[in-house]
């Protein structure tokens, strides 16, 4: 985003000056108020983290703020929720607001960059795919080739992306790290995909807009109708692709990743 665009035309536009307040952030935050959602009156804002489930909790936000399932096409796009352009002022603030509750959630790596390859290069229905496809095709991507295949190329082109700009890469593929900034923003409520529905219900529970226990049935949007198993070998390069994420989880869940993190 030109932010030195929007601070010439802020006087002039009311669109850029709703894009000039994510100047008052630090550059590696701003990405995070983009992809921000304030909920709850403005006590609690989710920040998003591709490809881990921030569908399903945009879902469960909309019901918990207007009473009724979402039944629209695109969750992330409405504007009845305060996310977005017109949003920037007040998530610049909540991201600023220690008394705000900052929530995300995060997912197991090796699953994460298995979806984003289902999702991309074998379903081919993320919006974004065009915009990666020409580059992975010239490295070798084809229908001709196996999944296996596809999937090692998938692999070179993220540590090609990792070593270009980390920060400046699809955060589809990007580390979650520099998704979500954990070195700069105090999050307050941190859910696994693993959990997805019971952690959901406790975030609910915590923000007093659920009781009882987390009812049974599926939680998940937006999935891959694809799917893929890497060998042993995928999965140890993922996890030398992704040790940030993995550090942290060790940080986060010691009893699931502190053994996970000692072998990548």
């Amino acid at each position: 985003m030109n932010l030195a665009k929007a601070k010439v035309l802020a006087p002039v536009s009311r669109r850029y000056e709703h894009k000039k307040t994510l100047a008052n952030l630090p550059s590696k935050l701003v990405p995070m108020a983009i992809h921000s959602l304030l909920f709850h009156q403005g006590r609690a804002l989710f920040i998003k983290n591709s490809k881990a489930a921030s569908t399903s909790l945009c879902h469960k936000i909309y019901e918990w703020e207007k009473g009724t399932e979402y039944t629209g096409s695109t969750v992330h796009r409405d504007k009845t929720l305060s996310q977005g352009l017109w949003s920037y002022p007040d998530i610049v603030r909540a991201i600023s607001d220690p008394d705000c509750l900052k929530v995300t959630i995060l997912r197991d790596p090796v699953r994460r960059c298995v979806s984003g390859f289902t999702d991309f290069a074998l379903d081919k229905k993320n919006n974004n795919y065009e915009r990666h496809a020409p580059f992975w095709d010239a490295m070798g991507m084809s229908a001709a080739r196996d999944d296996a295949q596809r999937f090692d190329i998938y692999l070179d082109y993220v540590q090609a992306c990792i070593d270009k700009d980390i920060e400046r890469m699809d955060e589809h593929f990007r580390p979650q790290f520099y998704n979500l900034r954990p070195d700069l923003i105090d999050y307050g409520f941190v859910g696994q995909v693993e959990h997805l529905r019971r952690d959901i219900h406790a975030l609910g529970v915590r923000l007093g807009l659920e009781t009882g226990e987390a009812p049974p049935g599926a939680q998940r949007k937006n999935s891959s109708r694809s799917q893929y198993s890497p060998t042993d070998a995928q999965i140890e390069r993922i996890k030398a692709l992704y040790a940030k994420d993995y550090a942290w989880l060790a940080q986060l869940f010691p009893e699931s990743y502190n053994e996970t993190f000692e072998k990548c």
